[in-house]
């Protein structure tokens, strides 16, 4: 048998919408983050992609992907773009990765202090009865 408890926690949000809901002067950091973060997968992925076409460029020589598109001749110009493109690759998902830190941890922190922030308003409203009906601490 369903309680009054069990049905208000059913009818209640859910929590990642309560937090979306919170957070609202930190909707554009959280958007941030997630492209940052998004981005940061893609480069991590990337080399592994360019790997392949590295093979490409050792087997196929002036009929690979990289002499089609690029227009570039002869095998060993063909890897020297791959492992300078590689190299930005690398250096993109090291900003990425820095900068998607940096983010969620900044919102994580602006979030925690308006939470409690916001706990420490409410408390300082209560009647001290309320404190004296309650233990805290140990």
């Amino acid at each position: 048998m369903a309680t009054s408890s069990d049905r208000s926690r059913a009818d209640a949000p859910h929590p990642l919408r309560r937090l979306w809901d919170f957070a609202t002067d930190d909707h554009r950091a959280i958007r941030l983050g997630t492209a940052l973060s998004v981005l940061n997968k893609f480069f991590d992925v990337l080399p592994e992609l360019l790997i392949g076409v590295a093979v490409d460029v050792v087997v196929r020589g002036d009929a690979s992907l990289v002499a089609d598109w690029l227009g570039i001749d002869g095998r060993w110009n063909q890897l020297v773009v791959l492992a300078g493109v590689t190299v930005a690759v690398w250096v993109l998902e090291s900003v990425t990765d820095y900068a998607s830190t940096l983010v969620w941890r900044n919102l994580a922190q602006s979030i925690e202090h308006s939470a409690r922030s916001e706990l420490y308003r409410h408390l300082q409203t209560l009647e001290l009865a309320w404190f004296e009906d309650r233990s805290s601490g140990g």
